[in-house]
């Protein structure tokens, strides 16, 4: 021991100036223990239940007070300065009400009727009336954006366009009404594809496949009443007389049939034979320029006549 210290009374002080006599009276100067640990610290009293842990702290009522200007008292009465859990935590925080159940949550919001507002200026009353301000799903999302109506099955998808007749338009000026009347603009394939391109007709079974060598001037006129002993024709193959009515209707025939055959400049006896079908040509008319077994070419035979 020390000088000083009495240990009488179960260690009556441990140090100078301490006192033990009540289970460690003093456990340090100027430290009472005698209401079991009096006082921890200087000026602390722990003596209903560690009366206070910290000066100006009181634990009396089951830890009256964590902090200084805290009452728990009422179950945790006040768990922050001004703020009251007496009714069942009843504010979390400053300004907040929980007493029903929650009452508000944040400032100036009512959960009061089943979440009755979720945000500031938003109604949930009526089975989430409103889900955002300014936003109406009464009627089953009656509006899914402003100013976009659901009602009728998608009305409107966009702003200006009208899905009711099954997707009526798809582009701006585009009508799909009739099974795609209009692919692009200027463009009709009403006619299984009346125009490929402009300016290209495939109505008539391909009236122009190419353009190049022109073989009218063989079988330039399939009638007896007309005469291709005349005119000649030229080095690119043309007949360079005035044309018969038929001229333009044989030259596109001719046409046909040399894109179908690979004829380029020679006319061969299934392309005399088509001829015929086509004009309703005897089998007796024939070329009377040619001798018989030669196949009639434009530098060979340039005025084969039908006749």
């Amino acid at each position: 021991g020390k000088l000083g210290q009495n240990l009488g009374d179960l260690a009556k002080r441990a140090n100078s100036g301490t006192n033990l006599g009540d289970l460690a009276e003093n456990v340090n100067s100027s430290t009472n223990l005698g209401d079991l640990v009096e006082r921890t610290n200087l000026g602390t009293n722990l003596g209903d239940l560690a009366e206070k842990v910290k000066s100006g702290t009181n634990l009396g009522d089951l830890i009256e007070r964590v902090n200084s200007g805290t009452n728990l008292g009422d179950l945790t009465e006040k768990m922050n300065l001004d703020t009251n859990l007496g009714d069942l935590v009843e504010r979390a925080n400053s300004g907040t009400n929980l007493g029903d159940l929650a009452e508000k949550v944040n400032s100036s919001i009512n959960l009061g009727d089943l979440a009755e507002r979720a945000n500031s200026g938003t109604n949930l009353g009526d089975l989430d009336e409103r889900a955002n301000s300014s936003t109406n799903l009464r009627g089953l999302a009656e509006r899914g954006n402003s100013g976009t109506n659901l009602s009728d099955f998608v009305e409107r998808e966009n702003s200006g366009t009208n899905l009711g007749d099954l997707v009526e338009r798809a582009n701006s000026g585009t009508n799909l009404g009739d099974l795609a009347k209009k692919v692009n603009s200027g463009t009709n394939l009403g006619d299984l594809a009346k125009k490929v391109n402009s300016g290209t007709n495939l109505g008539d079974l391909t009236e122009r496949a190419n353009s190049g060598p022109n073989l009218g001037d063989l079988a330039e006129r399939a009638n007896s009443s007309t005469n291709l002993g005349e005119p000649e024709a030229s080095s690119s193959g043309a007949s360079s007389g005035p044309p018969s009515t038929i001229d333009a209707r044989v030259l596109r025939d001719l046409e046909v049939m040399k894109a179908g055959h690979d004829l380029d400049t020679t006319v061969t006896e299934g392309s005399l034979v088509a001829i015929r079908e086509r004009y309703s040509i005897p089998l007796s008319t024939g070329c009377t320029s040619c001798n018989p077994g030669n196949v009639p070419t434009v530098r060979t035979c340039p005025r084969c006549v039908f006749s």
